[in-house]
């Protein structure tokens, strides 16, 4: 289980986009064509995507979940959407209750 789910602090955006890319490239992988994969979870994590994703356009609420400590987990919602816009875990937390 998440010892804590917290909003996103300063300075974890790069490890937010981590999470999202190593559960892509680690759990849906299997399921999905590696053009889907890359176009989803496209590596390097470069300044100019991790300056994207920090713009915030949709004033998303963007979520950590941690354990022991540690950030294994992230989220986003898109309020004024109505929008669940990311849930995703590492895949050493994967079916431990954090999603």
């Amino acid at each position: 289980m998440p010892e804590s789910v917290r909003p996103m602090r300063a300075g974890e955006a790069r490890r937010f986009l981590e999470i999202h890319h190593q559960s892509v490239r680690g759990l849906a992988a299997k399921d999905y064509p590696a053009s889907v994969i890359e176009a989803w979870a496209p590596l390097p994590i470069t300044d100019e995507r991790l300056q994207r994703f920090l713009q915030n356009h949709d004033n998303e609420i963007r979520l950590i979940a941690g354990v022991d400590g540690e950030p294994v987990g992230i989220g986003a919602i898109a309020v004024g959407a109505s929008e669940l816009r990311a849930c995703y875990v590492l895949p050493s937390a994967a079916r431990r209750g954090v999603g």
